[in-house]
């Protein structure tokens, strides 16, 4: 886990930093300088706080042996979720998924999924930027929303997509392995890893029983489109659908990005 979250930090140029930010706040030394381990020490950008920290200080502040293997050095916020060996049971899977969205700013309200980009702690995934921005090309071409009124609007907004786009496969997860727990017999993997073929083909008819394709069934109609084809246009723009229980009972479903 730490080294993932390591690779998808944001190196920078120590001359580009501000005065007070160009020595690395664990070994105290000036970045592109040798540090105490004998290396040069780098810049990194930590998300959580919007403070940078050496490069090999931080490798060895992540350490496996170490107690604080898990948290900033500088706000102690949580960087990670540790990762077991493997969840337990299909209800600690669930759980063990969720809280992996949080890292990217993702939480399962009672009324479905929420989106709050200042808890992300995790950048985007490599390639969803790129891919957040064909999308934000493509909304401007469509008539599905009125164009951006700003150029800042627009960068915000294909900075959520490139979320979306990140915690796409995690979202789903959540629905594959709610559907597990209520007795829908779906096949098994692992949850780090992505969904096979046999598994998204299943997942698809469950997403069909769930009612998730109904509200596309006329354009459906008139552009000759399957169920598979819908879907893929949907995650393409980062939208998984969530079912939530209101009060009384009532289910409700719906295609969420952020």
């Amino acid at each position: 886990m730490a080294e993932e979250f390591l690779r998808q930090l944001t190196k920078s140029k120590p001359t580009e930093l501000p005065e007070d930010d160009r020595q690395c706040m664990i070994c105290q030394h000036q970045y592109g300088m040798i540090g105490p381990a004998s290396e040069w020490e780098h810049p990194i950008w930590l998300p959580c706080c919007k403070r940078h920290v050496g490069n090999k200080c931080i490798e060895t502040w992540l350490a496996p042996s170490k107690e604080a293997q898990d948290s900033c050095p500088h706000c102690r916020n949580t960087l990670f979720i540790l990762e077991p060996l493997y969840p337990s049971s299909r209800f600690s899977v669930r759980y063990f998924v969720m809280d992996r969205l949080r890292l990217y700013g993702y939480t399962l309200q009672e009324r479905g999924w929420q989106f709050n980009r200042e808890q992300a702690t995790l950048m985007p995934a490599e390639g969803a930027m790129a891919a957040a921005g064909l999308v934000s090309r493509q909304v401007l071409s469509s008539r599905r929303q009125p164009s951006f009124s700003s150029l800042l609007h627009r960068n915000a907004y294909v900075e959520n997509v490139a979320y979306a786009i990140s915690s796409l496969e995690l979202r789903e997860k959540v629905l594959y392995y709610t559907s597990v727990v209520e007795g829908v017999q779906l096949p098994s993997f692992h949850p780090l890893q992505p969904m096979g073929g046999i598994q998204e083909a299943e997942f698809l008819n469950q997403l069909d029983r769930l009612g998730a394709f109904d509200e596309f069934s006329e354009w459906m109609s008139s552009e000759g489109l399957q169920k598979i084809e819908v879907w893929r246009l949907l995650r393409r723009e980062g939208k998984a659908y969530q079912v939530v229980t209101h009060a009384g009972g009532r289910r409700v479903g719906n295609w969420f990005s952020f």
